[in-house]
Parts: C-alpha cells; structure tokens; sequence
C-alpha cells in the first residue's frame, strides 16, 4: 500500500506532496492540471518507465520521486546528468535502462499489470481469451502446479529406475558375499602363516648371531694359535737374553782387566818389558773390539726382550677374550649347532 508521494520536478510539479487513505483514492482537477503526471510519477519510480529525460522539467537537472511504502520504509527514485539510482530505506542501488533493480523487484512485486493509465484499454476486455488466461495465471501463478507435478513425476521415473538399478546390483552383492564365505577359512590359516614366519624370521637373526659368535671364536682361535708360536719363539729370545747377561757379566769382568792393564803399562819402565806389554795390549785391543761387538748384540736383543714381553701381554689379553667368547657360545648354543642341528664339543 502506498501511504504517500513526493515528487520533485516530475513534468508540471515542482514540489508536490501527497497522502493517500486505505481504500480508493481519487485525484480530481481541471484538464492539463498535471493528474496523469501524477500517475506517470509513480509508475516510473515503481516500474522505471518511460525511459529517458523527457518528463523532467524545465530548467531543471535533477528529478526526484519518493513513495512512502509503510510507516518505516521509503522508496526513492532520482536522476539528473550525474546520478541514477534507486533507496530503498538506506540501500542504494545503481539503476541501468528500463529494469528496476532485482532487490526492488523482489521486494515490491509489481509488473505492468497492476497499474492502468489513462489511455490503456479497458483491463481484459480488450484481450482474447488465451492473453486473459495468460494474463490470470501470471496473477496467481497456476502454472507452479503443472511444473510441480511435471517435475514430480519425473522425479518418481527418476527413483524408480534408480531403485531397480539399485535392487539389482544389491541382488549380485549378495550372491557374490555368499561366494567369497571361504575368505574365513583362508584368513585362519593366514595368520597361521603370519605366526610361522614371525618364528622364522626370529629363527634366522638367532642363527645369523650365532654364525659370527662361531666365526669371531675361530679367528680368536687362529690368533691364539699363531700367538702360542710367538710365545714358544718368545722363550728362544728369554734364553738368548740369560746368555747375553752371563756375556755381558764377562765382559764387565775384561773392563776390569783392562783397566788394570792400563794401570801397569803406567807403572812399566823398562823396554822390554813395554814391548810384551804392547803385545798384550794389541791382544786385549782385539779383545775390546769383540767386547764392543757383543755389547751391540747386546742391545739389540734387549729391545727384542722388551718386544716380547709386549707381545705376551697382547697374548694375554687374547686368551682372556678368547675364554670370554667360549663362554658366550655355550650359553647361545646350549650345546647345539643352529646351523646343522648337531652337538657341539667344547675345549676345556
């Protein structure tokens, strides 16, 4: 219901305001008093027709309408050179050509067939019989019901057809789980075969750590074998080191001569005497260079000494890894071979 109008510029009136009551209103005045500008005012704010300038007034450069819809909602049409637009309330909208914005349109559900002008034939009497029923049915829009049941029935073909798919493929689904019904029996003895290769594989790392057990416990062995000649070549060398020390005694002992030797050619005056001395010299003189000979051998077969006694604490601790290792294998193996099945004898 429209309670009211403004209108500004609207062909003849400059600044016109109007009130309307519930019910018929009637605008009455002489001829060209502008009562059809009236009606034309609203229709081109309701609808946005006639297009173009031509209804603003002379002189002027803006055109303005405003419907007052209810008590807090207001309808405005305005536009000049820079502006055309639409509010309604505190919206604005942009209006372009002859179609009033979508929200509007929503919102006030007009069409053409609710406004009659001046020069507009009489309403239906002058239509035939197919626009009037055209006409009738866009009024109360009879034409839902037959796109409701068109698209119902279409709808219903739709599921129909689904469900026969669906019944049948459940049908197959059915006979194709009666089917697979030893897909069970193959699952027990699955994890049956889960179960053995767990045990397998655990089987396996046992053995795997028993091999290198066995493989480490014969190089040990190997080592201890060379080490035992080591040991045995050890005792040659011991033996030549008491031999050398008895030497090395004497030749401490020949020192003593000689100093002592050296002491008498001092005291010796007379020439024969010198001469048998210096023969006895030249003798010791080999004497020294053999003394000086041995106690070279001497040195070296100390280090050799020394290398050896290294070499037997290396041994040592071998043969304390070996034992280490023995013990381990027994506990492993528990007195059988993870590898053929038979027993195994330990040295002691």
């Amino acid at each position: 219901m429209i309670l009211g109008a403004k209108i500004k510029n609207f062909q003849k009136h400059k600044n016109l305001k109007l009130s309307f009551t519930k019910g018929v209103n009637v605008i009455v005045g002489p001829t060209d008093c502008g009562k059809s500008s009236i009606v034309r005012s609203l229709v081109w704010c309701l609808r946005n027709t006639p297009g173009g300038i031509g209804f603003k007034a002379w002189g002027t450069d803006e055109v303005e309408v405003k419907i007052r819809l209810s008590e807090k909602v207001t309808l405005t049409r305005k536009k000049s050179s820079k502006e055309n637009q639409y509010q309604l309330g505190d919206e604005l909208f942009e209006a372009f050509g002859a179609k009033v914005p979508d929200p509007i349109q929503d919102f006030l559900c007009i069409n053409k067939i609710n406004i009659h002008q001046q020069h507009d034939n009489e309403y239906w009497f002058g239509e035939s019989a197919g626009e009037v029923s055209r006409q009738l049915n866009e009024i109360i829009d009879l034409g839902v019901i037959d796109v409701t049941l068109k698209e119902t029935h279409s709808l219903l073909k739709r599921r129909k057809s689904e469900f026969a798919v669906t019944e049948g493929r459940l049908l197959k689904a059915k006979e194709a789980l009666d089917d697979l019904s030893f897909i069970e029996v193959v699952k027990e003895k699955w994890d049956v075969v889960l179960e053995a290769e767990g045990v397998m594989l655990t089987t396996r790392q046992d053995a795997l750590q028993l091999a290198e057990g066995i493989g480490q416990l014969h190089r040990h062995r190997e080592r201890g074998k060379r080490a035992g000649s080591v040991v045995q070549g050890g005792g040659i060398v011991v033996e030549l080191g008491e031999g050398l020390v008895a030497l090395n005694k004497t030749c401490l002992k020949l020192e003593e001569k000689l100093d002592d030797l050296h002491d008498l050619q001092e005291t010796l005056k007379q020439e024969d005497v010198v001469k048998q001395m210096q023969k006895s010299c030249t003798l010791l003189g080999d004497v020294l260079i053999a003394y000086k000979e041995s106690k070279e051998q001497c040195a070296r077969l100390g280090d050799c000494i020394q290398s050896c006694e290294t070499l037997k604490q290396t041994i040592t601790e071998k043969q304390q890894i070996l034992e280490e290792l023995k013990e381990e294998l027994k506990l492993n193996s528990k007195g059988v071979c993870p590898l053929c099945g038979s027993e195994v004898e330990h040295e002691h």
